[in-house]
């Protein structure tokens, strides 16, 4: 197998049978330069090009409605592929994070669509490379994994890839080799049928899967339990569709314990989904499907005695290692005693289900499923919490939030509270060497210590908590200048590789004209590709908003040695920063007929920009300005077409979120303040 990396390549790999082709920061790795992020990437970019020579190239679709057969199958065993070779890097953990609760919030909007979707032109074929095909294709073959177990998948797809080899695949022939599977394991009885306690049921793998492959969206199941003497707990499913309900009072405003679920219609879809749950006295980790919600099944299902503590006092929890595409809601009483017990002691519920718990608390609460006041809660355990997977899933409710906030009368007091929840993050790393010297010293005269290099997550730990404290932490701003003007004054970058990114945005933002030319300098100089990106997205952190503005129009200067590739990160950065949105996105209204014609009407690099520079609007005027924007060009937008849909749904929600919750964050920081 030959790879090979290519200066100027607007993809991130492609798959080419026999010689692997790869933007540079997807394939070179420097000890010297690159962070353990960086090594990361390349071992995951290339386990997912060498996946693709069976799942693509050996057995190829039939056409393009079924892609996800070939990247949702690489973007699972990607994952598999590279926890191989470095377990410590815990890859089927981060797999969560990284992409369930990621897609979950595309595939909210009913702007999504169906993973199996069909497609009639080339337009149409570009926008089908999204995160629906690549990262819920990959989700949902995971959770078919763990209910079909690890021994039936793997004899199941052995048979198809043997059977279709150097040929073409539906996805039905995928559910039919993995149906047979099970027979050849467990034996011919049917699902429901009379059978032995030795045989096992057959899963119809068509009839399941299609209700994941061919519907948009997934479930929210609700668990609703009854307490005191008449001891019940009763299950329900629904489309989660929470931009698009009704809900005026969420979970928790009133005394009543009544649950709200996702949108119900006469219409409303539902998926066959399997169902793996614990409680307190319990506390069983083994992801196994303990029973099936059926898309035939009645609104309601009632669990049986054995799937229910005999104690009040006993939290339960569904979607063990969340390894169902699903969200959970409980009643307002079981998440009070999950939210007591991350507070009382976190490690009794497990690391990936404490991810889980945060995220599905902020989507709820940012739904109007449940007040604001219990994700907030649930965030005081922090400063007990050492493991980056919860940290990264609260940080990004929170960054969400942050963007919502930054340009109202609440943004000072949400900082506040944001400099009080990372402190104790921060001050685990703010003594370490955040450069590669040798012999430097703490403040009580102790050796530094410098971050072990291939203890993945805890550099990711490391630098999520620097990089949000020189947001909000002086310490941290001051400590990163001083390295910064240590670097400019010496001519020697000795910042460690993980952290340079932080250090150079925070200099940049807190510094001046002559820091950001320093860094400009730098980076028409610099060779490798992961040292460039991060110059790049660094120097559109300034707050001056002159030179974000001629650094946006260098993107398309030829004279300037900014490649093709790279331009959408400069402009995603600009659209970031609070100080650039405006900027950015009034450039791509005067410009779009440059900018479209300098990517191509098929390129990807469309569809990044739109959504980039309305990710952050939560106003009426700014809608109307996208709608507007998008009704003067809707017949020339290329690719562009479904990212305009989507950041039109997104702004929407956007709004939606303010007047429905500002006010309540509003409340509840007041009170975290006078307590």
């Amino acid at each position: 197998m030959d790879m090979i990396a290519l200066p100027d390549f607007n993809a991130g790999a492609m798959e080419n049978w026999g010689l692997i082709t790869y933007r540079e920061t997807a394939m070179l790795y420097d000890e010297t330069s690159s962070s353990v992020a960086n090594k990361q990437r390349v071992a995951v970019v290339v386990a997912h090009e060498l996946a693709h020579q069976w799942f693509g190239n050996l057995v190829t679709p039939k056409w393009w409605d079924d892609l996800w057969l070939n990247e949702g199958f690489a973007s699972y065993v990607e994952y598999i592929g590279v926890d191989h070779v470095e377990p410590q890097w815990r890859m089927l953990d981060q797999f969560v994070t990284e992409e369930v609760h990621d897609v979950f919030k595309m595939d909210a909007l009913s702007s999504s669509h169906q993973i199996s979707i069909p497609v009639n032109n080339p337009e149409e074929i570009s926008g089908i490379f999204d995160r629906i095909s690549y990262a819920k294709g990959a989700s949902i073959i995971r959770m078919m994994n763990h209910f079909l177990t690890e021994r039936v998948f793997r004899i199941g797809l052995q048979r198809y890839l043997r059977a279709l080899r150097y040929s073409n695949a539906e996805q039905s022939d995928l559910w039919s080799h993995l149906t047979e599977a099970q027979r050849l394991v467990f034996g011919s009885t049917q699902l429901g049928a009379n059978k032995s306690k030795e045989a096992q049921e057959i899963i119809d793998v068509e009839r399941v899967m299609n209700s994941w492959t061919l519907e948009t969206g997934f479930p929210l199941v609700t668990l609703t339990r009854t307490y005191n003497s008449t001891k019940s707990a009763i299950l329900s499913q629904s489309k989660y569709q929470p931009y698009k309900q009704n809900a005026s009072k969420p979970n928790g405003t009133e005394s009543n314990q009544t649950v709200a679920t996702g949108s119900k219609s006469s219409q409303e879809p539902k998926w066959e989904i399997p169902i793996s749950l614990t409680w307190k006295s319990e506390q069983n980790w083994d992801p196994k499907t303990r029973l099936w919600m059926h898309q035939n099944d009645s609104d309601q299902i009632t669990l049986s005695e054995s799937m229910i503590p005999s104690s009040d006092s006993d939290w339960m929890l569904l979607n063990v290692n969340q390894v169902g595409y699903y969200r959970v809601n409980y009643d307002l009483q079981n998440w009070i005693l999950l939210i007591e017990q991350l507070n009382n002691d976190h490690k009794q519920i497990s690391t990936i289900n404490r991810a889980q718990l945060l995220d599905d608390l902020f989507e709820l609460a940012r739904s109007s499923l449940i007040h604001y006041k219990y994700a907030m809660e649930a965030t005081k355990y922090l400063h007990a919490e050492r493991d980056y997977l919860p940290w990264d899933s609260v940080l990004i409710a929170f960054s969400y939030i942050d963007d919502m906030l930054q340009r109202t009368p609440l943004y000072g007091d949400w900082k506040d509270y944001i400099a009080h929840v990372i402190e104790p993050y921060y001050n685990r790393y703010k003594e370490l060497d955040w450069t590669t010297s040798t012999g430097a010293k703490t403040s009580d005269g102790q050796n530094r210590t410098s971050m072990d290099s291939n203890d993945a997550l805890e550099q990711y730990n490391q630098v999520n908590a620097i990089g949000w404290a020189c947001q909000v932490n002086e310490h941290c701003v001051e400590k990163a200048k001083s390295i910064f003007s240590n670097w400019r004054r010496t001519g020697k970058n000795e910042i460690t590789p993980g952290l340079r990114y932080t250090i150079y945005c925070t200099a940049i933002e807190n510094g001046n004209k002559e820091d950001w030319q320093f860094l400009w300098k730098v980076y028409e100089k610099e060779q490798n590709a992961s040292e460039r990106d991060r110059i790049l997205r660094a120097l559109g952190c300034t707050k001056e908003m002159w030179i974000l503005s001629q650094y946006l129009e260098w993107v398309f200067d030829k004279t300037k040695p900014i490649r093709r590739q790279d331009g959408a990160y400069v402009f995603r950065t600009i659209a970031k920063n609070n100080h650039g949105r405006d900027i950015a996105f009034n450039f791509m209204r005067e410009r779009w007929q440059i900018i479209k014609e300098y990517y191509g009407k098929t390129s990807f690099t469309l569809g990044n920009l739109i959504r980039s520079a309305s990710a952050s609007m939560n106003t009426q005027v700014e809608l109307q300005h996208l709608v507007s924007f998008f009704e003067a060009n809707k017949g020339d937008v290329g690719t562009g077409k479904r990212s305009f849909m989507i950041a039109i749904e997104e702004v929407e929600s956007n709004i939606l979120w303010k007047n429905r919750n500002y006010k309540l964050l509003e409340d509840w920081l007041l009170n975290w303040r006078t307590k």
